[in-house]
């Protein structure tokens, strides 16, 4: 019963840090917590195949951030190009 128990939970995780990203922190330290409760709890952790899958999983969520949209350049970026392509980008 608890290797069920983990795995829908595990499994939760999973689906939390898809649809909505920013619970990608707890939903990750969740997962990195559950990943290390099987190694006991469920037969050496599925054999350790699943534990180690777990810790890499919740290890590459928590590592995981967003890449910055390219329309949020700021005020110190520099475009480069000719006088025309300067012009048109400045005028949208």
């Amino acid at each position: 019963m608890s290797t069920l128990l983990l795995g829908a939970l595990m499994a939760v995780c999973g689906a939390a840090v898809i649809a909505r990203p920013d619970t990608r922190i707890p939903a990750g330290v969740s997962a990195m917590i559950l990943a290390l409760v099987a190694l006991p709890a469920a037969n050496f952790g599925g054999f350790v195949l699943g534990t180690l899958l777990g810790v890499v999983g919740a290890a590459s969520v928590l590592a995981w951030s967003r890449r910055p949209s390219p329309d949020s350049h700021g005020p110190s970026a520099v475009v480069h190009g000719d006088d025309e392509s300067v012009g048109h980008q400045a005028r949208t």
